[in-house]
């Protein structure tokens, strides 16, 4: 399981975490969200296996703080099999989610999206490793941290940003 997270992390990185991604993966609307996004979003498909058509989706917020150099960098993996991340996404992270009045087809920002939470809150969420990443003992845990950090280093764009794993 170790191993899926550091090949995710290290595609998501790779691919994703760049300033200069393709024109073809900017994403500008989203059905049913009026006015323009709160932030610079991506999205697209990366071949994890050309010999057997494999993909993975993925969809990258920049954050939307004036300070988006510092904030921290957020790879949320949760789903399984069949079932996709990207209602997680919309309806746990946020930005944007269903409106009040949902007629099938609306989409309002939501006031507490992970865009606009404080680095603060996942200072509190990842101490001691609980509630992003689980191991049978803390020296395990450490140790994956420790690899995710020189992961993360390959790519220069966002390396004094801080990266958490949600799942």
């Amino acid at each position: 399981m170790r191993n899926l997270y550091l090949i995710l992390l290290h595609i998501f990185l790779t691919f994703v975490v760049t300033h200069s991604a393709p024109k073809e993966s900017v994403i500008t609307n989203l059905p049913g969200f009026n006015g323009s996004l709160p932030s610079k979003h991506y999205g697209g498909y990366v071949t994890i296996d050309e010999s057997h058509g494999k993909n993975l989706y993925y969809y990258f917020v920049e954050s939307e703080s004036n300070s988006s150099s510092k904030d921290p960098i957020v790879l949320w993996l949760n789903g399984g099999p069949g079932c996709s991340s990207f209602d997680g996404f919309g309806y746990l992270i946020g930005n944007p989610v269903a409106d009040e009045i949902f007629d099938g087809n609306a989409l309002v920002p939501f006031a507490h999206g992970m865009g606009l939470i404080s680095d603060q809150i996942f200072e509190n969420i990842t101490k001691a490793c609980n509630g992003t990443f689980y191991a049978t003992n803390s020296s395990d845990c450490n140790h994956c941290l420790s690899n995710l950090d020189d992961i993360i280093a390959l790519d220069n764009v966002f390396t004094s940003n801080r990266f958490w794993l949600m799942d």
